[in-house]
């Protein structure tokens, strides 16, 4: 693995990640963010609802769960709602704001359920580490 991490988030929610990231050299086409999650460890989405509806940070996310594993796929919620409806075994996609709902789709409860235990921030567009 060439990063520790791929970092996606809103640029429009997360206005402080984006300071950070100038001093990461993040991508800036989709080929290089693409080899940036094939050369990432570790996937980290700043949730938000405008991350939740961001073109970019839907790809990314789409293409970890697709290619990588879940178990490598950290959630931090800076803005909005993420619930989970146990009866469904699935989120309340009626109350559940921060997740792209296109690029999430229903994974193993137990991986869901402890992210929800510990979540706490939102979406970063596009960022290796």
């Amino acid at each position: 693995m060439r990063y520790n991490a791929f970092i996606s988030y809103s640029h429009a929610q997360d206005a402080k990640m984006v300071l950070l990231s100038r001093s990461l050299h993040p991508p800036t086409s989709w080929g290089k963010k693409e080899n940036g999650l094939r050369e990432s460890e570790f996937f980290i989405f700043w949730a938000s609802s405008q991350a939740s509806e961001s073109h970019y940070c839907q790809k990314e996310v789409a293409y970890w769960l697709s290619n990588k594993s879940i178990d490598q796929f950290l959630l931090v919620i800076t803005e909005g709602e993420v619930v989970w409806d146990q009866t469904a075994s699935d989120f309340d996609w009626d109350k559940t704001t921060a997740l792209p709902r296109r690029s999430i789709k229903r994974r193993s409860e137990t991986w869901l359920m402890n992210q929800s235990n510990n979540l706490d921030a939102q979406c970063i567009s596009g960022t290796p580490l």
